[in-house]
């Protein structure tokens, strides 16, 4: 499954507790190199960082962190680009991460 963000903010697909092997993809962004995209669960003290990358038609592509998907709730994103010594977040947006039951081993 591919999660689609278009700018200002539009979700398609759903993200689910446990999933594993997600996509994150983002359109509507017009950037000369591929960002780095940072993902955030909510109460967590730091950011998994994936350096995304972007096709001809600049749609940024990044796989989704497994273990961001562990528990329910907010899961903030920022997408990041590093210009030399300048680092910036250029767009902020958050995905609900829904609840399920914890599959059997």
């Amino acid at each position: 499954m591919t999660v689609t963000v278009c700018k200002p903010t539009c979700e398609a697909g759903a993200l689910y507790q446990w999933d594993r092997g997600q996509t994150l993809r983002i359109v509507g962004l017009s950037l000369d190199a591929a960002p780095e995209v940072h993902f955030v669960r909510e109460g967590a003290s730091h950011a998994i960082i994936r350096q995304a990358s972007m096709d001809s038609s600049g749609v940024i592509s990044a796989p989704i962190p497994d273990e961001v998907l562990e528990r329910a709730g907010a899961l903030h994103v920022y997408v990041c680009q590093s210009d030399g010594d300048e680092f910036s977040t250029l767009y902020d947006f958050s995905l609900a991460v829904r609840g399920r039951a914890r599959p059997g081993s």
